[in-house]
């Protein structure tokens, strides 16, 4: 019903159905610790006054192929989405960006992820090997974690990055950056993004580029924003 305000611990473990769907008019606050462990839910669409998702609150739910956390979530548990193999796309909205807001292993053996949209911070708790889009909506450094993205083709920088401490040098198959960092003072993609063909486009807030950011990083079209 439209007035439960929590999903208590270990409610639906084990749950077979393959849908969950939340009321309009709801007023779900939090989803407790191991609620849907190892459920079959394969679509969910988590409702706007969530609060809360508890420790290992979807571990193992291998079915589950998208998910939003929606802003209002404020904590995601350890080992939340652990073992959601099936999990494809994945949004976490950027207020999640401090210590503490998400726990550890939160997103652990999710591995087959290809499309990321998450803050810096958030997306270090992501397996990132196999993930083709990353859309970074917040934080200031790069650093070498994000080596790591093996699948890596597109890639959107924000506006608060002030420090890229990565070469990309394992993304072979990069092929477009959308930089949008207003002032960047490091040498990230020097010498990396060794793919054939890399598209970078200039976005609008650009003010100022480090020297050597992009030295032998195999850039082949560079396209200013027409309000740089």
């Amino acid at each position: 019903g439209s007035a439960v305000r929590e999903i208590t611990d270990e409610l639906f473990r084990y749950l077979c159905a393959t849908e969950i769907e939340f009321a309009p008019d709801g007023v779900c606050e939090r989803i407790g610790d191991y609620a849907l462990t190892s459920s079959q839910v394969s679509t969910i669409s988590l409702p706007s006054t969530l609060r809360q998702i508890g420790n290992g609150a979807f571990v193992g739910s291998d079915k589950l192929t998208e998910l939003v956390i929606p802003e209002s979530v404020e904590s995601i548990g350890a080992d939340a989405f652990s073992s959601c193999y099936a999990l494809k796309k994945l949004v976490i909205h950027p207020g999640l960006n401090e210590e503490g807001d998400i726990g550890s292993g939160a997103f652990f053996a999710a591995n087959n992820i290809e499309e990321l949209e998450a803050t810096v911070y958030a997306a270090k708790f992501v397996p990132l090997g196999k993930v083709r889009t990353l859309t970074l909506t917040g934080g200031t450094t790069i650093d070498s974690y994000f080596n790591y993205c093996y699948a890596l083709e597109t890639l959107t920088i924000p506006g608060t990055v002030t420090s890229i401490d990565c070469w990309f040098s394992a993304s072979v198959n990069l092929s477009e950056v959308n930089f949008n960092a207003v002032e960047c003072t490091s040498n990230g993609f020097k010498g990396g993004a060794e793919s054939d063909e890399l598209v970078l486009r200039i976005g609008p807030s650009v003010k100022s580029i480090s020297n050597g950011m992009f030295y032998e990083s195999n850039v082949t079209n560079v396209i200013f924003d027409e309000n740089c």
